[in-house]
C-alpha cells in the first residue's frame, strides 16, 4: 500500500479494494467459477437495519470468548453471556423468533467440555442443551467433538437452529473403535435424546450443519477421502444426502443460506483462524450445485471466516482477518451481497468473528 492511504484505510481496508490499490495475488479459479470485480467502500451514509450476534475474545490470549449482539451500525451492543475465564462462547445461531441464541460452551481441561447452550436474550438465561456422557472428555479441543454413548471423547457444537423454532441440529463427533467421527445430530429445542440425522451412507466426516429457510434440508461440511471438503444438502429426514462443490476444493465453515433460499454462502480454506492464518475467499453456489461464484478478488493478506447474509439479500457481514491490521486480529465488516464493497462494523482491540444477522422473522431490537 501507498503511504499516502493513510491509518483511515488501513482501519477498512478489506478484499484488497478501496480508494488504494492493494497488493494482492489473485487465485486462479476453475473455469466454472465466476469472479467479480471490485468496488469502493461502503458509503457511511448507507445504513443497513438490523441485529447480527457474533463472537468476541475478552482478550488478545484468545483462552475466552463471549457472545454480543449489536444492530448492525456498531450501536446497542450487548453481552449476551459472561463465562468464566478460560470458557469459549462462540457460534451463535438465532432462534427464528429471535427470542433465543444457541451457542457452543468450550470448557478447558482437565475436564474439558464442549455443550451447545442456549441464552434467553431478555433474561440472560442459560440453558445447557446437550449432555456428554460423565466419563468422556473433549480432550482439551477447542472445537466441537460430541460423543455417542460409551465413547470417551464428547463434544457437541455448531448449533442451527430449525425455522420452526423445534429443533436445533449440531455437530456430534466421538470415538468409535479408536476412531474419531463426526456426524450430524438433532435434538429437541426443549432438550431430551438426541438422534443422528443421517443413517449409513458416506463415512462420518460431517460438520457445521444449517437449515435452509423453509426448513426442509440442511447443508453442511464434508471432509473427502483426499483431505478436501466440501458443501453437501440431504432433506430433513436424512434422505437424499448429495455433494454440491467440486472434490478437488476446499469449502466449508458454517455455510449460510440466503433469505429466499436460492443461495449458500461459504468460504474456502475452512479451519481454526485463530491457530494459523491461511489466506480464504467468500462463495457462493445455488442448491442444485449450479453457479458456483468467489465473490471477492483474492488477497494473500486477507483470510475471509464465516460470514452471514441479511435478511434481505442485500448485505452480508463477515468476520475477516488483515495481516498487519488490527494486530491480526479478525473484525467484522459489513459487505455488498457481491463482497465488493464493505465497511468495518464493529471496532474493537480483540477478535471479533462468527457473526450471525437477526432473521426478519425476529425481533428486531437487541
Amino acid at each position: 500500500m501507498t503511504s499516502k492511504c493513510g491509518a483511515a484505510i488501513l482501519a477498512l481496508v478489506l478484499v484488497g479494494a478501496s480508494a488504494c490499490a492493494f497488493t494482492s495475488s489473485t487465485t486462479k479459479s476453475p473455469s466454472d467459477i465466476h469472479t467479480t470485480a471490485s468496488l469502493p467502500p461502503i458509503p457511511g451514509s448507507v445504513q443497513p437495519a438490523g441485529v447480527i450476534a457474533f463472537r468476541r475474545y475478552t482478550g488478545f490470549d484468545l483462552e475466552t470468548s463471549q457472545i454480543v449482539t449489536s444492530r448492525v451500525d456498531g450501536s446497542n451492543q450487548q453481552i449476551m453471556t459472561r463465562p468464566e475465564r478460560g470458557v469459549r462462547d462462540t457460534l451463535p445461531a438465532w432462534s427464528y423468533d429471535g427470542r433465543r441464541i444457541a451457542f457452543m460452551r468450550n470448557t478447558p481441561a482437565p475436564h474439558a467440555t464442549s455443550e451447545v447452550d442456549v441464552v434467553e436474550r431478555s433474561s440472560g438465561a442459560i440453558t445447557q442443551l446437550t449432555h456428554s456422557p460423565p466419563a468422556s472428555s473433549c480432550g482439551g479441543s477447542s472445537g466441537p467433538q460430541p460423543a455417542a454413548p460409551a465413547s470417551d471423547v464428547s463434544c457437541n457444537g455448531d448449533p442451527a437452529w430449525s425455522p420452526d423454532g423445534q429443533t436445533l441440529a449440531y455437530t456430534h463427533r466421538y470415538r468409535q473403535n479408536s476412531v474419531e467421527r463426526s456426524e450430524i445430530w438433532l435434538v429437541d429445542a426443549t432438550g431430551g435424546r438426541a438422534r443422528s440425522l443421517i443413517q449409513g451412507g458416506l463415512p462420518a466426516r460431517d460438520s457445521s450443519p444449517v437449515w435452509s429457510p423453509d426448513g426442509t434440508r440442511l447443508a453442511f461440511e464434508h471432509v473427502n477421502d483426499n483431505g478436501t471438503s466440501s458443501i453437501f444438502l440431504v432433506r430433513a429426514d436424512g434422505t437424499g444426502e448429495r455433494q454440491l462443490t467440486p472434490s478437488n476444493l476446499k469449502f466449508g465453515d458454517h455455510a449460510a443460506w440466503s433469505a429466499d433460499g436460492s443461495r449458500l454462502l461459504f468460504r474456502s480454506n475452512p479451519g481454526d483462524p485463530t491457530q494459523e492464518f491461511q489466506q480464504s475467499d467468500l462463495y457462493t453456489v445455488r442448491p442444485d450445485g449450479t453457479g458456483l461464484t468467489k465473490l471477492n478478488q483474492s488477497d494473500r493478506d486477507v483470510e475471509f471466516l464465516s460470514a452471514s447474509w441479511s435478511p434481505d439479500g442485500q448485505w452480508i457481514v463477515a468476520g475477516l482477518v488483515r495481516r498487519g491490521s488490527h494486530h491480526d486480529q479478525a473484525q467484522l465488516y459489513l459487505l455488498s451481497s457481491s463482497a465488493n464493497q464493505g465497511r468495518l462494523v464493529v471496532a474493537d482491540p480483540n477478535w471479533q468473528s462468527a457473526p450471525r444477522w437477526l432473521p426478519a422473522s425476529g425481533e428486531t431490537a437487541p
